[in-house]
């Protein structure tokens, strides 16, 4: 009653005859529950969606960004929480700062108390992970004991800790109906005895994903780099998987993903150029943390990346996962055709941005063609075609 009272002291006041008022009101209704109906079309068709793709072979997976030692205090790191639990992915990439100095260590709560976080999550290491288990973002390599806050990585370090190789498998580790392993550079470790590059290996539907971490630093004032023995391993590495993709008839999506990217990536300065075409003829996704906003692909700033004859990755630099810019890349592959699709997704309200940018990648044998995505149509259409 004390609403209706307000409502008709304002239209006496106004002096706005009550069936006008009354038809704006319904008018406003009507203008509402449009937007309301584009808003479920689109969450119906994300629903479509996710149907169509349990009925076909794929891989999930996403990639964070810093989240400077913030946990479940954080709204967006919440909200990941939730996205996981939700979408239940194949796997997540983390790019490195989900720790920092100072007691900041809020984000090892979330590796040890949940168990998707414990075999699932896959984290680089950067400074924010030095300073929390060294002393200070400058001791190089102290924060490769951050990996052992994921049980399938902490096994397999363990089990290989004392032995000489260059590049050691796990046994193959059946989850259900997926197989994980690991492979590390036993040629470059922590001051502490800590392996700081490592190599995943995630099977799914005869879809295969290698994942590789590749330790970059830079000491202040200096640009991101990367040491000689982790690209002289990530080489003999990519050989491998060439020879084997000639062998194998499955589609294989191979990875790089590290912290050092910043306003200026570490493929630009610390990489000779018989590593980079080892890298460009092979790799199809390269992923790297910013404290900006980045999402277009890049290309490596160098006058003679032109002269490669193959050039396959997409680059991609991600930024923080703050509470005010909330973002995730999600990423899905199909095996047929064998393409790599992603978006970035705000995991708070469950939107998709594609004003950062989506992307298309073909990687089979005869494609390799990038198409840029500005909507879900798009999207969709790509997905099943």
């Amino acid at each position: 009653m004390l609403a209706l009272a307000k409502q008709k002291s304002v239209f006496k006041y106004t002096k706005v005859p009550l069936l006008t008022a009354t038809l704006a009101i319904l008018a406003s209704g009507l203008i509402l529950a449009g937007c309301k109906t584009v808003r479920q079309e689109s969450a119906e068709r994300l629903q479509q969606e996710s149907r169509w793709l349990t009925t076909h072979d794929h891989i999930q997976f996403f990639a964070m960004g810093a989240n400077h030692g913030s946990g479940m205090e954080s709204l967006s790191v919440r909200s990941t929480l939730q996205y996981v639990e939700q979408q239940k992915p194949d796997f997540g990439i983390g790019l490195g700062n989900h720790l920092a100095a100072e007691g900041r260590t809020q984000f090892n709560d979330i590796m040890g108390r949940y168990g998707w976080w414990q075999t699932r999550f896959f984290p680089a290491i950067a400074g924010g992970e030095n300073a929390a288990y060294g002393e200070g973002g400058q001791d190089w390599g102290a924060g490769a004991q951050f990996l052992h806050r994921n049980q399938f990585l902490s096994r397999a370090i363990a089990r290989h800790s004392s032995e000489p190789a260059i590049s050691l498998s796990a046994r193959r580790r059946p989850v259900g109906e997926q197989y994980i392993d690991f492979r590390f550079n036993e040629g470059l470790k922590s001051p502490q005895g800590e392996p700081v590059d490592y190599l995943v290996n995630y099977e799914k539907h005869g879809i295969r994903i290698s994942a590789f971490h590749i330790y970059s630093f830079s000491r202040e004032g200096t640009l991101p780099s990367v040491d000689e023995r982790s690209l002289r391993w990530l080489d003999f590495e990519l050989q491998k998987i060439k020879r084997e993709q000639q062998r194998s008839p499955h589609p294989r999506l191979t990875i790089i993903f590290s912290h050092g990217g910043g306003a200026d990536t570490w493929l630009q300065e610390s990489v000779a150029d018989p590593y980079l075409q080892s890298i460009f003829s092979t790799v199809d996704l390269i992923l790297m943390a910013t404290d900006q906003e980045v999402a277009q692909p890049i290309k490596v700033a160098r006058t003679n990346y032109q002269a490669f004859e193959t050039y396959k990755p997409l680059i991609l630099r991600l930024g923080a996962l703050s509470d005010s810019e909330p973002r995730l890349l999600e990423a899905t592959v199909l095996k047929t055709p064998a393409r790599l699709m992603v978006r970035f997704v705000n995991p708070v309200d469950a939107t998709i941005d594609w004003q950062r940018g989506a992307y298309a990648k073909d990687f089979s044998r005869k494609s390799n063609r990038l198409q840029s995505i500005d909507s879900l149509e798009t999207w969709q259409e790509l997905l099943r075609h």
